[in-house]
């Protein structure tokens, strides 16, 4: 029975977010405990965050786990249409073995609409490092990749546990496209 659970919530959860290990290029990122702002040199475009005094990037989810929201870029999806790729750094705190992908929710937010997941060529992402499981005191960067509604609204993203009745939000940010 434990097993099937398990089972189900990897699938779900899969199905939710493609989390990916970060091998981004040609990007300085300066990060702060309240905002954080990249700049790119390169394609695919970064994404300055916007400068809101609520924004927390940083959070402990459940108690478990430090999770914090580096940067975003933009991309394209296998079909073509506008994506966005954010980082995280996911520290597990637990006395187990946890993976990003089975221990926190990361969702994207533009319009006030969640944004669907973004599936991406293998060679914008590795898909394969989804469910890499960290040991106590581990750390890991992982990017995951969520569909664009537009490409001039702003985008907020969003982390908590995986189940909550509550709907808390443990780390936000908010990133705003740059004008060409």
């Amino acid at each position: 029975m434990k097993k099937t659970i398990l089972l189900f919530s990897i699938i779900l959860t899969l199905s939710l977010c493609s989390c990916v290990n970060s091998q981004t290029a040609n990007t300085q990122s300066t990060t702060s405990n309240q905002q954080t702002t990249t700049d790119s040199v390169s394609e695919p475009t970064s994404i300055p965050a916007t400068e809101q005094p609520k924004q927390k990037n940083k959070g402990t989810v459940s108690g478990k786990y430090d999770v914090e929201i580096v940067t975003a870029k933009t991309a394209t999806d296998f079909q073509g249409n506008p994506a966005i790729i954010v980082t995280y750094n996911f520290t597990n705190n637990s006395n187990a073995n946890a993976s990003f992908l089975t221990s926190v929710s990361a969702n994207a937010f533009q319009n006030s609409i969640q944004c669907n997941v973004a599936t991406m060529m293998p060679d914008v992402m590795d898909a394969q490092p989804s469910l890499a499981e960290v040991q106590p005191g581990g750390t890991i960067t992982l990017e995951c990749a969520y569909s664009l509604h537009d490409t001039a609204n702003p985008i907020t993203v969003q982390v908590g546990p995986l189940m909550s009745i509550t709907n808390e939000v443990n780390a936000q940010m908010t990133f705003s496209f740059k004008n060409n």
